[in-house]
């Protein structure tokens, strides 16, 4: 092990690792110091906002990541909805490439990986019919839950993650392993979308397409 890795969380924020799930209950900084896959709890997609077929495909690589005992049927889900996306953009080459790399991420277990091409997609696909990306409705959820509940100081966040939608607000650092480098230390913070409008999902796709996570 030649580096580390510090996450800082908001107090009720919780950060899913390795499958477990942790709560904090207070303002606190945590430091990874071996390898580890992470995924921050504003990038968690709710089943219900699942709602195309490249939103199902982000649900089912993110339940691979937060629920390794539904890994094999995930796995299976994954696939089918893997040629639903490639028989749809069959005349997209950047898109059928995208998702020919996503597969392969998924196929050799790097999952965090295919969970981050997705999400660009998924961006580009939001802009384009101009919908609320679906995991920027965490920061809304959270801001109701300290609204009810002020003098629980934010701990009702976590548990407000099936309720209300906002602007997007993705994180710069969502899933990660450690295993190499400085130690760097991630904070959440607000990162603009642009309105991307014909063939930005196409775009996205060979921005994406073979990048470093």
């Amino acid at each position: 092990m030649s580096g580390t890795i510090r996450i800082s969380l908001r107090a009720g924020e919780r950060v899913y690792v390795n499958g477990a799930v942790i709560r904090v209950d207070r303002k606190t900084t945590l430091e990874f110091l071996n390898n580890v896959v992470f995924l921050l709890e504003q990038h968690v997609m709710q089943e219900e906002d699942a709602t195309t077929a490249l939103r199902k495909l982000y649900f089912t690589v993110q339940k691979m990541l937060i629920t390794p005992a539904a890994g094999f049927s995930a796995r299976q889900e994954f696939y089918a909805q893997y040629l639903e996306l490639i028989t749809e953009h069959h005349e997209q080459e950047a898109m059928v490439s995208a998702l020919d790399e996503i597969r392969r991420l998924v196929n050799i277990g790097r999952n965090f990986e295919a969970l981050k091409r997705i999400r660009r997609l998924c961006e580009a696909e939001d802009a384009q019919l101009g919908i609320t990306p679906a995991v920027s409705n965490q920061r809304r959820r959270q801001a109701q839950a300290r609204q009810a509940h002020p003098q629980e100081g934010g701990n009702g966040a976590a548990e407000s993650a099936a309720a209300g939608s906002g602007p997007a607000a993705p994180a710069t650092a969502d899933t990660a392993t450690v295993d190499a480098g400085s130690t760097p230390v991630v904070r959440t913070r607000r990162r603009s979308r642009s309105r991307r409008r014909d063939g930005a999902i196409g775009a996205a796709a060979a921005t994406g397409h073979g990048a470093a996570s």
